[in-house]
């Protein structure tokens, strides 16, 4: 028996010095994460970084202030006194930053970090050099935003009775695995209130809420109390409520005011406006015909288009659309109802690239317009080969007249009234200028198509 509580107690003491281990690996690797790389990255990297390595020093990673430069090992772990990295930070010999000195809590943060070890995680060793497009392709093949889209399994879940639709099951699986239970069913005042917010952004009337309570609460069994129901009356009466709450749910997103909540979320993404940047004085700084784009937003969110529709269209309408007055020309508004930057076509074409990968592919294309992209695999040749194609897109001098778009007579009479300079200025005119949305644009295209409308 001594032998084993010997035996357990040696065990015991080397689990507790094992973990001590590991919380001390951990804290020095939070150290350096919290205190010592952002200290690299703000005084160190601009010369000592990935692109330019004066003197040969890179500080990138612990191999490589191990190595040193021209000059020998920067750091010595375990000793400041050898430490070339502590001796500049001091200003003692070797004076870096040569900007200024460091304040003396930031040269006692690198100390305590020589002193503790260097230590520097694997993971940001040998993390992917900024810039270096090659490591940037080859880490985006398995990064998770870059793999196609699939159909997860289903999970099964313990407690079946929530699961409605496979949604549901995803959620459930979520709380179990959580320990959390779900909340009760919401009553029908409180049904009514959550859709109509959600889905139109418009609280329900108080007769909307008084039909739907009524129709809730009636039912097969309306007169039985509910725990004097049978199991088949329970089952009709939730069977009943739910249809009751798809009809709603229905109604709701069949409302136009379902399109105009929802539409605003990716008019913010399309930078929509209804007036122009920067113009000289006495020039009408508005897009007559904004509008058409704003509301072909609306009725696609209203139509249930499809979303790889909803790209192609706003990209290229005119390529896909014969009529030259489809409504969907009004699509193009995207890429033209936009900043004009006083006319300045390659600022023009620099914020539809900018746009269009934010909206679509949620990239900050525009980072590879002055050099190979730092954290994404956009090559700066991949950027110019895509201003090629907004390079090749024209603008008609005729713009589309898309029917059924007739603007309101208020609208009309203030872009037939004489411009400011004398001359007059008629609708035809205010048409056909460049203000609002116009082209499309795809390789090779030489016109494109407008969604300036009346």
């Amino acid at each position: 028996m001594k032998v084993l509580a010997l035996v357990c107690f040696s065990g015991a003491l080397t689990a507790i010095a094992m973990a001590s281990e590991a919380d001390r690996d951990q804290n020095a690797e939070a150290f350096f994460e919290n205190r010592v790389r952002p200290l690299l990255a703000r005084h160190c990297q601009e010369c000592h970084g990935s692109e330019k390595q004066e003197s040969g020093l890179a500080v990138t990673s612990r191999a490589a202030v191990l190595k040193g430069g021209f000059g020998g090992p920067a750091v010595v772990p375990g000793d400041t006194d050898e430490s070339l990295l502590i001796e500049a930070v001091r200003y003692d010999g070797l004076e870096m930053p040569p900007t200024g000195r460091l304040a003396a809590d930031e040269v006692a943060i690198f100390e305590q970090w020589v002193r503790d070890g260097a230590v520097w995680p694997e993971s940001a060793a040998t993390g992917v050099a900024l810039g270096d497009q090659e490591a940037i392709f080859a880490a985006a093949a398995d990064h998770w935003a870059f793999q196609p889209v699939t159909k997860p399994p289903v999970p099964a879940v313990q407690q079946r009775h929530l699961v409605r639709n496979e949604v549901d099951a995803f959620v459930v699986a979520r709380q179990e695995a959580a320990g959390l239970a779900p909340l009760g069913r919401a009553d029908p005042r409180t049904l009514i209130r959550r859709l109509s917010v959600d889905l139109t952004g418009l609280p329900p009337t108080a007769a909307e809420t008084a039909s739907f309570v009524a129709a809730y609460q009636a039912g097969p069994h309306a007169d039985v109390e509910p725990r004097a129901m049978s199991r088949q009356q329970r089952v009709a009466t939730v069977r009943h409520r739910d249809r009751v709450y798809a009809e709603l749910v229905e109604r709701l997103l069949a409302s136009p005011r379902y399109g105009e909540r929802w539409a605003r979320h990716w008019l913010d993404v399309a930078r929509y406006a209804d007036t122009r940047d920067f113009l000289a004085a006495g020039q009408d700084r508005r897009y007559p015909f904004a509008w058409t784009y704003r509301d072909w937003v609306i009725a696609a969110f209203n139509r249930d288009l499809p979303y790889d529709e909803f790209v192609r269209l706003q990209l290229a309408a005119d390529a896909y659309r014969d009529d030259p007055q489809a409504a969907d020309l009004a699509a193009l508004g995207l890429l033209t109802v936009g900043p004009r930057f006083i006319n300045k076509t390659d600022e023009q074409i620099a914020d539809r690239i900018d746009v269009v990968g934010r909206g679509f592919l949620g990239l900050t294309i525009s980072c590879a317009r002055c050099h190979d992209h730092k954290y994404d695999p956009i090559p700066t040749a991949d950027y110019y080969g895509l201003y090629g194609v907004f390079a090749s897109c024209e603008e008609p001098e005729e713009l589309p007249v898309i029917a059924g778009r007739e603007p309101a007579a208020e609208l009309l009479a203030a872009y037939e009234r004489p411009a400011r300079r004398g001359s007059p200025r008629s609708v035809t005119t205010a048409k056909n200028s460049a203000s609002g949305p116009r082209p499309s644009c795809g390789p090779g295209s030489a016109t494109t198509s407008s969604a300036t409308t009346r």
